[in-house]
């Protein structure tokens, strides 16, 4: 299941094939890092 920190509806995205969801990704979907990931990570 496609999991989201942010609360992004991830079953609707084009590109949920690519990226596996927010939180199997580490917060780095699509390889690169997410603002809103960083900042829930960090308790900010």
């Amino acid at each position: 299941m496609l999991e989201s920190m942010c609360g992004a509806e991830c079953t609707q995205c084009p590109s949920k094939d690519a990226c596996g969801g927010c939180r199997e990704s580490g917060g780095r979907p699509f390889g690169r890092e997410c603002v809103i990931a960083a900042c829930c990570r960090s308790g900010g």
